[in-house]
């Protein structure tokens, strides 16, 4: 799901995904903040370094063909135990537009919870970005969703357990 700003002076993007998973809520979470297991589930992330740990600085390198190969620099901005994960840009980019992700989860019954995966975009150039790359931002959103979902159910199958 895609939002307009509700105040035309400010230039905000809000692009969110759901996802209701089969997996324990602590499952989902430590993929989420396991950072250097993304290239094994994520579709985009080739390569991604750094600690899931407030003020740490992510660097990932992800593209889906190997013409489209990009390196980003995140700076974890919060990190809640089982519920949350929030990083955003870092670098000159961030003049131009800025992304805040924030991945939220929530337990459900029966060993189920939901993870909403929110991206905010701010900035001069937010809205052009939203009109231009905005659908293709959803999609990769929703497949990334599925990819991590499949993940954390898998792991759930097989009764791994984390400390």
């Amino acid at each position: 799901m895609m939002e307009a700003p509700a105040d035309k002076e400010i230039a905000v993007i809000i692009i969110r995904g759901r996802a209701i998973i089969d997996a324990p809520i602590r499952t989902v979470f430590h993929i989420l903040t396991d950072l250097s297991s993304y290239a094994e589930w994520n579709p985009w992330a080739i390569k991604v370094d750094g600690e899931a740990k407030e003020g740490e600085v992510i660097c990932v390198k992800a593209g889906n063909t190997p013409q489209k190969i990009h390196n980003y620099q995140h700076r974890v901005l919060s990190v809640k135990s089982n519920s949350e994960l929030v990083w955003c840009d870092t670098g000159w980019v961030t003049t131009f537009a800025c992304a805040k992700r924030i991945r939220s989860l929530e337990a459900l019954d029966h060993g189920r919870c939901v993870l909403v995966s929110t991206l905010e975009i701010t900035g001069i150039c937010s809205r052009l970005i939203g009109l231009v790359y905005g659908c293709a931002i959803q999609r990769h959103l929703l497949k990334e969703l599925a990819a991590l979902a499949a993940r954390a159910e898998l792991m759930s199958s097989r009764h791994w357990s984390f400390s």
